[in-house]
């Protein structure tokens, strides 16, 4: 049996991390087909209260499902902080069309 050291176990460790981060959001994927994996399916206006009305605990829970969604990908915090502005910027204009209605 080969032992394996130096440049050919870098070599393999980064491609078992670049195929363990690609089958992982794969998997994720497949669960969240139709609606976000482990969410309940809301309307528009569930959403928006229930946004609006979110506590920092709530803040704190959404926070780290979003990291360990990106959990071993480069740049997680910055994914964890795109993932949360967009999801703001979502809100406020739901929220916003809600009002013009």
């Amino acid at each position: 049996m080969a032992i394996i050291t130096g440049p050919a176990l870098d070599e393999l460790a980064k491609e078992l991390t670049a195929w363990y981060i690609d089958t992982r959001e794969q998997l994720i994927q497949a669960l969240e087909e139709g609606y976000p994996y482990g969410s309940v399916p809301l309307t528009p206006s569930e959403q928006i209260d229930r946004f609006m009305s979110m506590t920092p605990e709530d803040w704190e829970g959404l926070t780290n499902k979003l990291a360990d969604r990106h959990r071993g990908k480069p740049k997680a915090e910055e994914l964890v902080r795109k993932d949360l502005e967009d999801f703001v910027a979502k809100m406020n204009r739901m929220a916003t069309s809600r009002r013009t209605v």
